[in-house]
């Protein structure tokens, strides 16, 4: 006798995590990329990296800024948050980011203030330490982002560590391509920093892709349930957003855009870098929810209009350009001759 169900009608149901946390994940992803790609020049001391590390340094901080923003407008009751500061749960991932998200703001603002302003020759040991602190608690942040979608037993998909490398991977690709869209959009475009941002964009690249066949692969051997999960979530179920957004136009046109290195295609090779790490993430995260666990059919999702949708989308993207406009002013004002 078979006791287990099986549906023959599959129904449409709402996705608990809708778009503001693949903005909160896609943000401070990007952050946190930033964050890293500042450690060769302002903990290793490599003085041809400080144009790289003030343009990732921005980015860092700019994300890094939007990111709470949208994951309070995930909260849907944005007050509860106190519980997480009054009722602190060790083995909840959850309570852990409560405390690690705001220290690592807080380290990242004064890491960039530091930086950007006060140290832009990084001559100051202060300098040095602020990163280090910084690039700590990034880690902490990607292992916690990567591991709180795992405690969920009903998502097969998100049950074991693939994303921990996936996330900060892909965040790292994004932190470089939406660098290298900065240098090239300045006036003093740095084509030594071109090259070097390229040839580091290029590597994430492929790194992202052997994850996506180390975890594929995993499944087509039976050694993964969640790597078959994603194998069906990519051949059936979301082949468009999967295959062709997210391998095709977000992971495989720029690594061959950047493979042929053309300096016309800077812009668009690191928006489509950019545009590969949130595609990964939507995809996890809104197809991830999709897949069924004993229904008929794949739960689709009808992207809202308003802000819990489309438009959010748009604002946060907005809020990070305003946010970008507001510290490159700043920055011109106060250092006249330098251009970060």
């Amino acid at each position: 006798m078979n006791s287990n169900l099986i549906e023959i009608i599959s129904v449409s149901q709402a996705s608990t995590w809708n778009s503001w946390a693949v903005q909160y994940f896609f943000f401070i992803g990007l952050s946190i990329g930033g964050v890293l790609l500042t450690i060769p020049a302002l903990v290793l001391r490599k003085s041809h990296w400080l144009p790289i590390a003030r343009l990732s340094l921005i980015v860092a901080v700019t994300t890094g800024l939007v990111a709470p923003v949208a994951l309070l407008a995930d909260l849907h009751q944005p007050a509860r948050f106190y519980n997480f500061y009054l009722h602190f749960t060790p083995t909840s991932w959850m309570s852990w980011g409560a405390f690690l998200l705001p220290t690592y703001l807080l380290s990242l603002m004064l890491f960039g203030f530091q930086a950007l302003y006060r140290d832009r020759d990084n001559r100051h040991s202060l300098t040095r330490l602020a990163a280090i602190a910084t690039s700590v608690l990034g880690a902490g942040i990607a292992l916690y982002t990567g591991s709180e979608m795992g405690i969920l037993i009903s998502r097969v998909l998100w049950q074991v560590g693939w994303l921990v490398p996936g996330y900060l991977i892909s965040g790292l690709a994004g932190a470089a391509g939406l660098a290298l869209v900065l240098n090239n959009l300045q006036s003093d475009t740095s084509q030594d920093a071109n090259q070097r941002l390229v040839n580091w964009l290029n590597l994430f690249l492929i790194l992202t892709g052997a994850w996506i066949v180390a975890w594929g692969g995993a499944g087509h051997l039976n050694l993964s349930n969640s790597g078959m999960e994603l194998l069906r979530l990519m051949l059936v179920y979301q082949p468009v957003e999967s295959l062709l957004l997210w391998i095709g136009l977000g992971l495989a046109l720029p690594l061959l855009l950047g493979l042929i290195n053309q300096s016309a295609m800077n812009v668009v090779t690191g928006l489509l870098a950019v545009f590969g790490a949130w595609m990964l993430r939507w995809v996890m995260f809104i197809g991830g929810q999709g897949i069924p666990k004993n229904g008929a059919g794949f739960y689709l999702f009808d992207l809202p209009l308003g802000t819990e949708g489309l438009l959010g989308i748009l604002g946060s993207l907005g809020l990070w350009m305003v946010f970008l406009i507001v510290i490159r002013t700043l920055l011109s004002q106060y250092h006249p001759q330098a251009r970060a």
